[in-house]
Order: C-alpha cells, then sequence, then structure tokens
C-alpha cells in the first residue's frame, strides 16, 4: 500500500505541492519554538548546584551621619559584623547564616580572578566567590571530595574549593583545561613580577555550579574570608527551617529591626531569593520570550488544526468518486480510513525532511536573531547534534498527532460514504 501512496502522491503532486508548502512552513516554526521551550525546559530543571528554597538575603546600611571620623576602623567593622551574625543565627528558625561578597545568587554582580592550573604558566580566567564557612551549608552546596574550608582559621589564608564545568573539567577548554581530579593548586603567575609566586592549595572539590537560571556551568574557586578584617555587613543570607516559612519575613523585621542596630549600622531588609530569582527571571526578558513562544505556538495549533481540516475536507470531497470506487471494488471502512492517514503522515514526513535542512542551516545563521526571535543557547545546557533529533522528533511527533486529529472527520465522512452516492459524484 505504501507503494501505491507514494504513486498517488506523485500523480497528484501539483495539488499535493501546496500541501507541502504548508506543512514545511509550519514545520520551521514549530521547530524553533520547540527548541526554545526544550531550552527553557532543561534549563530550569536542570541543577543549579545551590539550592535557594528557605533561603533569605538580609540587607544592612550605614546610618546617614557616618563619615569621616565617625568612620569605624577595620577592626571595629569587623568586630560589628560577626555581631550582626551571632544575632542573625540565635534568631528562632534560622538553621544557617553567612556572609560573602557580591556572591548572593541571583545578584547582578560577580568576581574573576586569573591564575594559572598547577604548575601550568597559561593564565585564565575564573568566577570568584569569596565567602565564609557557613555558605555551603546555606545554600547545600555539595563536595564531591575534600573539605570545607575554616575561614576564622588562619591557615585557610592560602585554601580553596574548585567547581568543574558542565563536562568536569577546570578552565578553558581552548587553553588548558584540566580535568578536575588533576587540579591540585593555582597559582599568580605574572610575567611582569617573578616575585609573586603565590599558590592556593584546592582542599575540596564541589558539583558543577550555575551563576543563575539560564547561565551555563562555569568553573568557580571559593576563597575564604579570612583576612577581611573591613567587612561590610552587606550580604548575609540565611536558611530557615521549612517550618518557620509561614510569616517569616514579618516577624524577622518586627523582632530584629532593632536588635540589628549594631554600630554605625542599621537593618534595611530581608528578601526571599525565590522572589529575586522571579525578579531576575523577569529583568532578563525571560518571562516576556516565553510568553511569546507560548502565543505562537498556541496561535499555529489552532491555525494548523483548522488548515488540515480544511485543506483535507476539500481533498476529500474532490476525491468521492475515488473512494466509492475503493469501496466498490471491496476495500473497507478501515482500508479507506487508513489510506487518508498513510498519505497525510506520508506528505507530513516529506515536509519534514525539506523543513529540517532549512531549520539546521537557518539557524547557523545570525538571521533570526538579526530579526529579534528568542533563540536557544545549546552551549548552555551542553546540547550537540542530538538537539537536532529532538527537535525533530517532537516537532515531527507533535504535527503527527495535530494532522491525525483534523484528518479523522473528513476521513470518516469519507469512509461513510455509499459507493452508488460516490461513484455518481463522478
Amino acid at each position: 500500500m505504501i507503494r501505491h501512496i507514494f504513486k498517488f502522491i506523485w500523480n497528484e503532486r501539483k495539488t499535493n505541492s501546496w500541501i507541502v508548502v504548508e506543512y514545511v512552513l509550519v514545520f520551521c516554526i514549530l521547530w524553533f519554538c520547540c527548541d526554545y521551550l526544550y531550552y527553557i525546559g532543561k534549563s530550569y530543571y536542570e541543577p543549579l548546584g545551590f539550592d535557594i528554597r528557605n533561603t533569605y538575603s538580609v540587607r544592612m546600611t550605614t546610618l546617614p551621619s557616618t563619615s569621616g571620623d565617625d568612620k569605624p576602623t577595620e577592626d571595629e567593622n569587623y568586630s560589628y559584623t560577626m555581631s550582626i551574625v551571632e544575632k542573625i543565627k540565635r534568631y528562632p528558625g534560622v538553621e544557617h547564616a553567612t556572609i560573602c561578597y557580591g556572591d548572593e545568587p541571583y545578584s547582578y554582580s560577580n568576581s574573576w580572578y586569573t591564575f594559572a592550573i598547577n604548575d601550568d604558566t597559561i593564565n585564565q580566567s575564573f568566577q570568584a566567590r569569596e565567602v565564609s564557612s557557613e555558605f555551603f551549608d546555606v545554600f547545600k552546596i555539595k563536595l564531591t571530595k575534600g573539605e570545607v574550608f575554616d575561614w576564622t582559621d588562619p591557615a585557610s589564608e592560602k585554601k580553596i574549593l574548585v567547581s568543574p564545568d558542565r563536562n568536569g573539567y577546570f578552565g578553558d577548554r581552548n587553553k588548558s583545561a584540566y580535568p578536575i581530579s588533576a587540579v591540585h593548586s593555582l597559582s599568580v603567575y605574572d610575567s611582569y613580577d617573578e616575585n609573586d609566586d603565590t599558590k592556593y592549595n584546592v582542599i575540596g572539590v564541589t558539583k558543577s555550579i550555575k551563576s543563575r537560571f539560564l547561565s551555563q556551568y562555569t568553573s568557580t574557586i571559593f576563597f575564604s574570608l579570612k583576612n577581611r578584617t573591613d567587612l561590610y555587613p552587606h550580604e548575609f543570607m540565611i536558611r530557615i527551617h521549612p517550618n518557620a516559612a509561614k510569616g517569616f519575613e514579618e516577624r524577622f523585621i518586627k523582632d530584629m529591626k532593632n536588635q540589628l542596630a549594631v554600630g554605625p549600622y542599621v537593618f534595611s531588609n530581608i528578601t526571599s531569593l525565590i522572589e529575586k530569582e522571579k525578579n531576575v527571571t523577569k529583568s532578563f526578558g525571560i518571562t516576556s520570550n516565553l510568553n511569546s513562544v507560548y502565543s505562537i505556538t498556541l496561535f499555529l495549533i489552532i491555525n494548523i488544526f483548522l488548515g488540515i481540516i480544511g485543506t483535507f475536507w476539500y481533498r476529500t470531497e474532490s476525491r468521492k468518486s475515488e473512494i466509492g470506487l475503493r469501496i466498490a471494488l471491496g476495500s473497507s471502512k478501515r482500508k479507506v480510513k487508513r489510506f487518508l492517514y498513510t498519505e497525510t503522515v506520508i506528505l507530513l514526513f516529506i515536509s519534514a525532511i525539506i523543513g529540517v535542512n532549512i531549520c539546521i542551516n537557518i539557524g547557523q545563521t545570525d538571521l533570526l536573531k538579526a530579526l529579534g526571535i528568542p533563540l536557544a543557547n545549546h552551549e548552555h545546557i551542553g546540547a550537540g547534534i542530538e538537539q537536532y533529533f529532538i527537535n525533530f522528533g517532537f516537532t515531527f511527533l507533535f504535527l503527527v498527532i495535530i494532522s491525525l486529529l483534523a484528518v479523522w472527520y473528513p476521513a470518516r465522512q469519507s469512509s461513510n460514504l455509499h459507493p452508488a452516492e460516490a461513484l455518481h459524484e463522478e
């Protein structure tokens, strides 16, 4: 029957060419919608490497009158900071508290330092985080080997933790990346200063970490805050017990606003990191992009369904005599419907082969980017050539379902025709 259908399609090529063009256009649009939605979905459900559930950012600020001689010394500032941390830790419901600099998840700030791996002399840039030991407890960052430094111990000054990229490497793959298991130290290599031989020893390795949703896993270094005597109480991160989550912010503000007034510092605000995540996602245009893709996809589904119903309704109406002849010659209703279904799938498959070639070639240009169409970043999700098969599978399967649903009613009507009535159309 397949061979017969191909012959029939070829004999009706003039009419079928318009159906193929329609299918190719729809396939290409749905391909990029599917590609972007898959990218968003995989990025969203991939582990970030840290957990922000039940975590909050506590912000402090300085009194307006604090300036000049009123400013605290570095040692005083350190004392004030530690006092604030201890008060936060003692608050009911708080499990862990930490201090960090520009390393709050979903913040817009980050630091990058340049080092050479092991005894190499090739400088590379790495994302750097300066944190206290409790940072790993607050965000539940898991170690794959080693231990966390004790930031209050002077011996921890040159101890660091590192995390690999998606593929388990540390460093730039285009320069001199190492398997994370082979990284034992980082060195400051400065060709202008031969005396600068600072070396940091790796004492632990964490799981791969992303900075935020839709970013990629980046080689990261965790430094101890040990020598930061000038700590500014601006970034306090806390994790609370799940049972204390309801109304926690209101209670904390009410109970701690006055208690956290230490030295020249006063309480500013407390924010859920879940809320920060939503705001960052919105500010990066991810929400609007998703809404656009959802709208386009829904619009296409409706139009594809109506378009295919209209197309095949017209085809079956114009082929009543042929269908009647088939039934008169002994074809059952089931065979007639199967013929129409198979013909539809074959036309779709031919269109999909053409469409996938167009999509792959367009995807390698900047055309869609120039038109402002949101595109998937395959590098961020570690996608390779297998992404083409995933896109093809989802798009083709989706169109098959829509097409068969659309063809069902015309096929049912055609198969129910009485042979005499159908042949009368001739």
